[in-house]
């Protein structure tokens, strides 16, 4: 659960950086390299977007734990739970097992 709490928080900060980024882009006209220079001052990051993100991140983690449970149940909390372990699993193992490796072969050195 701790996991696509973590997620759905990056999406939401993502989407607001790409949404801030792109209407900046689109509302400033540059027509060459020398001409960015003038237009810095005028060109700036609305931010508006980003207030959004930031008062969705202000809810912390239990916080959005319960927002998820309120609109999607608790089955919500476990969404992609499978491919996660898809992933996490194999790497675990994988770790765990050059750990043993390691600690036989430099045990026997040190």
């Amino acid at each position: 659960p701790f996991d696509v709490v973590k997620t759905r928080r990056q999406m939401v900060i993502g989407q607001a950086e790409t949404t801030t980024m792109t209407s900046t882009i689109e509302s400033c006209n540059h027509l060459g390299l020398k001409e960015v220079g003038q237009h810095t001052n005028q060109c700036r990051f609305s931010g508006n977007n980003m207030n959004n993100a930031s008062s969705s991140s202000s809810l912390g983690t239990f916080g959005h734990m319960q927002q998820i449970m309120q609109q999607e149940g608790i089955a919500g909390l476990w969404k992609g739970n499978v491919t996660r372990m898809v992933k996490v699993a194999p790497a675990c193992a994988i770790m765990i097992s050059c750990y043993e490796f390691g600690k036989r072969m430099f045990g026997e050195v040190l």
